[in-house]
């Protein structure tokens, strides 16, 4: 099935053509002028300095234009985690335009001196700016809470617009001066919303995602941002994630596309990431290997990029690549290895080798889809000097994957051969007149501005209108939980742990009852209920209850909270500093004792697959499905701020037990 799909994407690859294409809407935002396509450069103010100085300001490559605009990125912090400039009402920053430079270990942002020196070299012209804004709380047990709070769902834990020391009214603040800040930048802006939306590895919620999206796109209208052209931007990852949140590609693109589709009167240019071509299983997905499923692609990159390319011709939407680059290549040294590992490098015979492998594909793709792929975002770092990227040679595994070195001034054939691509006439450069906003009626910007401020408001289905409140009962190994019928609720999630700690474990209920079984009689279990419709959520407060019965193990273990927390404990201190822990007999926890590190960044891993952990009571941890009496590989890394930069266990096998417990 999968080499079918692979030979589907490369037919559908050489289908190209302009013949019946839908023309973009009219006052498209920030559309380039004749029919051009704007080159912009990125990802952070590291690699833009770098190539300035390497290349731009480089007598050797005067000929070379300057890019039509940057890309960086913005993230919404807590004004104690960095100096800032935030108003002193504010307990959140925006982090690269508040404050002094940013740098988490992936290259630093300075938007002020990025911009500074591009408009200088633009010969005082403002170039574009594509901007990613990062909405993910994945190191945080992915609860999805900057989604939910700029979406106003009123959950107790992000609170109400209209509370000033709510989460919501916070992360509402901090967009409005972020748009205002792009407002008055005076320059075409591509803020691309919660970018890689599908991306499993940043479990985002396709409801939450959407009314989140929604409401940032209406704002941007309300405070009259007309230079900010909104950007929503797919992750086109060929390896399924869980289909249960949307995840899922690889079955019917078109229909996983419409899915976390906002809708056309917020969208106003369609995102593709591009980090793999046709040749992608010689190279970036060269070690498949069965039993890694994670290695094991489920469609190709190909038939995603078409994909989107044909969604944004159906909609009459302007689609840009919004970042780009061979990913696994090693331009300085010429090299490659796929991106899962790095036992399996081999070298390219030439510069020329290398450009055949990835960037001939890369640039015939992007000028056969010019009718409607109107921007272009290259990522031209050292992946390989940023310890959040970096990935020892032969490594079995690389936390966040490996990713190489894609600098073009890296190899003087590569450099010589971009120098002769971006002299095509079809490319916007720095200069280069790009359209404005969208102003005639039935345009995205207009339909936005139409539409109430709150996407609750505007929904037709209106969300639930309360928390439930729910009963807990104890059992044997169980406990039974019954809850009040909210209003407009269609079905009741039911979340579960240890007391105190994170509630990782859940299943659903279509009525108002449920009874939890698989747990441990003796240990304390704290549990909510959220009410769910297709408009929003409501979950209640933490509930909690020991199971206990005669034909538990545990039987002669108090019932009570704080006993159960004693044996919590005590099973805690038998754990060691490393292994797997136990929640219920389906979900084990990874978990590595805290020893103090820098800890920018932690990854647990299982099998390979790396993701962060959260650290809690002392213990970085990562909660998933297991099998008790089961072994399973895992490994833990940590970021550690003197050399080598890392501290990792290495791949080691434990067993899932019911012996640990963390407190």
């Amino acid at each position: 099935m999968k080499n079918l799909l692979r030979l589907t994407g490369l037919l559908l690859g050489s289908l190209v053509s302009f013949s019946s294409h839908a023309a973009i809407e009219a006052n498209a935002v920030n559309l380039p002028a004749n029919n051009k396509v704007l080159f912009l450069m990125g990802q952070d103010t590291s690699t833009l300095r770098a190539y300035k100085t390497d290349v731009l300001t480089n007598p050797a490559h005067s000929t070379l234009p300057k890019p039509g605009g940057v890309t960086l990125y913005v993230s919404v912090l807590p004004k104690a985690t960095h100096a800032n400039s935030a108003p002193a009402n504010a307990t959140m920053y925006v982090s690269g335009i508040e404050g002094p430079p940013v740098d988490n270990n992936n290259g630093e942002v300075n938007f002020a001196e990025t911009l500074g020196d591009y408009d200088l070299l633009a010969n005082n012209n403002k170039v574009a700016l594509a901007v990613g804004l990062y909405l993910s709380d994945e190191w945080a047990s992915c609860a999805n809470q900057p989604l939910r709070a700029i979406a106003g769902t009123g959950d107790a834990d992000v609170g109400s617009a209209t509370d000033p020391t709510s989460l919501t009214y916070q992360w509402r603040y901090a967009m409005d001066r972020m748009i205002n800040y792009f407002k008055a930048s005076g320059r075409p802006v591509y803020l691309r919303i919660g970018y890689e939306f599908d991306g499993p590895w940043n479990c985002y919620n396709q409801t939450f995602y959407k009314n989140a999206y929604r409401w940032i796109a209406t704002r941007i209208d309300q405070l009259g941002a007309t230079n900010v052209a909104t950007v929503w931007q797919a992750a086109t990852y060929p390896d399924d994630g869980d289909p249960a949140y949307g995840y899922q590609a690889s079955p019917n693109p078109a229909a996983h596309y419409e899915s976390w589709y906002p809708g056309d009167g917020y969208v106003d240019w369609i995102g593709i990431s591009f980090f793999a071509g046709s040749n992608y299983l010689t190279y970036q997905w060269s070690c498949q290997d069965g039993s890694k499923p994670w290695t094991v692609s489920d469609t190709t990159p190909r038939i995603l990029q078409n994909a989107l390319m044909t969604f944004a011709r159906n909609h009459s939407k302007p689609a840009m690549i919004a970042e780009s680059a061979p990913q696994g290549f090693d331009l300085r040294n010429l090299n490659y290895s796929c991106t899962a590992a790095r036992q399996n490098t081999q070298n390219f015979a030439s510069g020329q080798a290398a450009w055949n492998a990835f960037f001939s594909d890369y640039f015939q793709w992007i000028y056969d889809n010019r009718d409607h792929l109107r921007a272009v975002a290259y990522i031209n770092t050292d992946w390989q000097s940023q310890s959040r990227w970096y990935c020892a040679p032969g490594a079995a595994s690389c936390a966040a994957g490996y990713w190489g070195i894609t600098s073009i001034q890296a190899n003087a054939q590569v450099m010589t051969n971009f120098k002769t691509e971006m002299a095509k006439t079809f490319y916007a450069h720095a200069g280069s007149p790009i359209g404005g906003s969208n102003s005639s009626s039935g345009t995205a910007s207009s339909v936005r501005s139409s539409v109430a401020s709150s996407v609750a408001s505007s929904a037709a289905v209106v969300p639930p209108t309360a928390a439930p409140q729910p009963v807990a009962t104890a059992g044997n190994a169980s406990v039974s939980l019954t809850w009040n019928a909210i209003s407009n609720a269609t079905s009741y999630r039911i979340s579960y742990g240890f007391a105190t700690g994170s509630l990782n474990s859940t299943q659903t209920s279509g009525g108002t009852s449920a009874i939890v079984s698989g747990l441990s009689n003796g240990y304390a279990y704290d549990f909510t209920v959220t009410a769910i419709n297709s408009a929003g959520q409501k979950t209640s407060a933490r509930v909690t209850a020991t199971p206990a019965g005669s034909s538990s193990s545990r039987s002669s273990i108090a019932s009570s909270a704080a006993t159960s927390s004693a044996a919590s404990s005590s099973n805690a201190n038998a754990c060691g500093d490393f292994g797997i822990a136990y929640s219920n007999n389906n979900t084990m926890v990874l978990y590595h004792k805290n020893n103090g590190w820098s800890a920018t960044w932690n990854y647990l891993c299982l099998n390979g697959d790396c993701r962060a952990g959260t650290l809690t009571n002392g213990y970085y941890r990562r909660s998933v499905s297991g099998v008790l009496g089961q072994s399973y590989p895992i490994e833990f890394k940590v970021q550690q701020t003197p050399a080598p930069g890392q501290y990792m266990t290495g791949q080691q096998t434990k067993v899932f037990t019911n012996q640990c417990v963390l407190p």
